[in-house]
Formats: C-alpha cells, sequence, structure tokens
C-alpha cells in the first residue's frame, strides 16, 4: 500500500482572489495541475449539490470553489464541464438540475467561465466485477464521458457516515431516485460504506479537493451548524482525504464509516498519511460537534464498537409543529416507511431502517432524532463525567 498524501491550506474566507490562491496551493502541494490532467482533456467537476440551498447554508460546495478549480483547469487548456445529480428524492429531470445549479451558485459560474452545466439526464449502467457489494450500478453519462473527474466536495458531518467528504460525495453521479434503492438494499451503515467505496475504486477519480473553508457540524448533510474551519484540502486519495478532514473534527478518523470500510479493505493506512501545508494540530477545530446518531464526542475504539452493535442509533421522528406536508421524506426514503396525511407526516417504526434520507433532504427541519434510554445513557458513559445528567 503506497503512502497517501494530503495537502492542507489555510483560505480565511470566499473571496474569490483567495480562495483561487488557496486552490492552487493545495493541488500545487501534491504535484501540480499538469500531474492529473493533460491539455485538451475533457474535466468533469463534481461538487457537492445535495439539494436547491444558497451557498450561505454550508449544505453544498461553494461556487467560489468551484470556480478556482475550474479556471486552474481552464488554464491549463482542459474543457470543463459540471454535473451532478443531488438527493435521493429529486427526480434527475433538467428541471431540477437547472433550479439546483442556479440556487447553488453554479449558472453564475459557468456564465463568467463558459464552462458547461450538464443538462443531460441520460444515465447508463456500468459493469463492477472486482466490486465487494456492487456489481454492477447505473451512473448518470458525464462521469464516463469525461477524461478526468475531480471531486469537490463539502466537510460535513452526515448521520449515517460521521462525515461526508470526499468518498461520500461520489455517490452523487448516481441518477436521481436510483440512490433509494441502493439504500434500500444496503441498509445497514457498514454495508452502504461499502457501496461507497466500490462506487470510488471503479470511478477511480483523478483528484479531490474539498471545501472546508466553512463547514456543517451537528446533524449534517442538511440540518446541521455552519461552522468556520478556514481549509481548503487536497489528495489523490478520498479515504485519505476523509481521514484528515475527520482530524480536522477531531474525530477518529476510523469512525468514519467509510474511511473504515476502505482500511479494512487495505486501500488506506490512516496512520501513515503525510500532511502537506499547515499542521493539523494548528488547523483543528474544538469542540467540533458531531451528529446525534454518534455515541459521545469522540469516544475512541469503545464508541466505535458501540456504533458498529448499532446500540447508540437514533430514531428519526416527525415534529408536528415543523412539518409543512410537503412530502419530501415520503419520496427519499427508500423503504416507503413515511406517509402524508392531512398534510403531515408520520413514520412506520417498523419498516423504517434508519437511513435518515428523511432528515436529510427535509427542508423544513421538521425530521428529529431520538434515542432511547439505552442510547443517551451510552452517550453519558461515552462522554464521560460532567456529560450531563
Amino acid at each position: 500500500m503506497a503512502a497517501s498524501k494530503v495537502s492542507l491550506v489555510r483560505c480565511q474566507d470566499y473571496d474569490p482572489p483567495t480562495v483561487e490562491t488557496a486552490v492552487k496551493s493545495a493541488v500545487h502541494q501534491l504535484g501540480g495541475v499538469e500531474r492529473y490532467v493533460k491539455p485538451g482533456e475533457r474535466v468533469l467537476l463534481k461538487p457537492n449539490l445535495l439539494l436547491d440551498a444558497p451557498p450561505e447554508d454550508c449544505v453544498t460546495t461553494h461556487p467560489t470553489v468551484v470556480r478556482a478549480a475550474a479556471r486552474l483547469f481552464l488554464q491549463h487548456g482542459c474543457t470543463v464541464t459540471i454535473a451532478d445529480s443531488p438527493g435521493s428524492f429529486l427526480p434527475y429531470t433538467r428541471e431540477t438540475l437547472a433550479r439546483v445549479y442556479k440556487r447553488c451558485g453554479m449558472l453564475d459560474i459557468a456564465e463568467e467561465l463558459g464552462v458547461e452545466l450538464n443538462l443531460n439526464v441520460g444515465f447508463r449502467e456500468i459493469a463492477n466485477e472486482r466490486g465487494k457489494v456492487l456489481k454492477e450500478f447505473k451512473v448518470i453519462d458525464p462521469p464516463a464521458e469525461a477524461d478526468a473527474i475531480i471531486v469537490i466536495s463539502k466537510l460535513k458531518t452526515h448521520l449515517a457516515t460521521g462525515l461526508t467528504g470526499g468518498a461520500k460525495n461520489l455517490y452523487g453521479i448516481v441518477p436521481g431516485l436510483e440512490k433509494k434503492a441502493l439504500h434500500a438494499r444496503y441498509r445497514t451503515p457498514g454495508r452502504f460504506a461499502d457501496v461507497i467505496v466500490d462506487l470510488n475504486e471503479r470511478i477511480r477519480p483523478r483528484l479531490q479537493i474539498m471545501d472546508a473553508v466553512m463547514t456543517m457540524e451537528g446533524d449534517g448533510p442538511n440540518t446541521g451548524t455552519p461552522r468556520a474551519m478556514n481549509a481548503i484540502l487536497g489528495s489523490d486519495s478520498p479515504y485519505a482525504l476523509d481521514a484528515i478532514a475527520a482530524r480536522l473534527a477531531n474525530l477518529d478518523p476510523l469512525r468514519v464509516t467509510t474511511v473504515r470500510a476502505a482500511s479494512r479493505r487495505h486501500l488506506i493506512d490512516v496512520g501513515s498519511i503525510e500532511v502537506a501545508g499547515e499542521r493539523i494540530e494548528k488547523m483543528a477545530v474544538p469542540g467540533f460537534v458531531l451528529p446525534s446518531t454518534f455515541a459521545g464526542s469522540n469516544g475512541g475504539t469503545f464508541a466505535s464498537l458501540l456504533s458498529s452493535l448499532s446500540l447508540d442509533r437514533a430514531r428519526p421522528m416527525v415534529s408536528g409543529q415543523s412539518c409543512r406536508g410537503c412530502g419530501a421524506c415520503a419520496r427519499s426514503c427508500p423503504v416507503d416507511a413515511i406517509n402524508v396525511v392531512e398534510r403531515k407526516a408520520s413514520i412506520d417504526r417498523k419498516k423504517c431502517i434508519e437511513c435518515y434520507c428523511c432528515h436529510e433532504m427535509c427542508s423544513s427541519k421538521a425530521i428529529k432524532l431520538e434515542k432511547s434510554m439505552v442510547g443517551r445513557t451510552i452517550d453519558r458513559i461515552v462522554a464521560g463525567p460532567g456529560s450531563g445528567p
């Protein structure tokens, strides 16, 4: 196993020149843009465009980071396309894509720089004979048509995986509602993490760039709280990238389900990652709030064991006061466990697989998480003295 390298660059804000300098530095410390692409190649930029949220919500990759990456590859003589398939309840249509691109700031970039926004809603099936769990899967057309895929992720907490970064972002190449089918088939956190690793190993993006200028803590990837980290990261490896991002959030990297799955396949050694640029100790954010689905704050091996046994799992509940009855939760549920009656959603506890897709896609923040008495007790034990009554 070759040692992995991650570049870590300070970036104080989203001022375009500041971001452009940071992105160039992050790529330069990995060997420069010429190490990843040749002039004339077709480059696909894959940001995190979970849903049609404005940049200040920290739900999606900030447009200035995508802009900086686009300029870098354009200046190297490449053609650039921006593409994603947003969240699991959104149909993969031209109308959906146009709405998301506009709200997330991608349309402004395309018009300024003359790059293409993908509106082709075609997809294809790809064989994956070497996959651990995915032997074939559907992907949108742009990744198959590009010479090089560059993932531009957003660092956020994630109820199911711990953190979402480079590895999880690639799930966005699965078209629209097909994401629901994979969630339904691979229901446990460990199995779903293997799905993500299979996708990354089959598609193999050439470069990872992470927007961690403003991150999301708490119950991400949609309803958490913005938190400044002031960093841009880069790497060849999505797992190394996510491992260092976890350390910046003061989280044991092996508690991130995708990093743990990659480690078990010997795709990453979290103890031998080279970090170029800033020191992790100087950039780490104290008191970074993890998802409520995780035991304690960072209980190491003990917490990882409890999480793997699902003893601390949180159940999604509908807040009647906040629910507007829009049905987004029901449309996103992979096992049809949610019904909307008289403009109020309700969850069938027997069907629910605790994948948290409903929480992820609820724009009203009406899905709350509730732990059992056992789960709450585990949290207090892991967190230690002074953690509350």
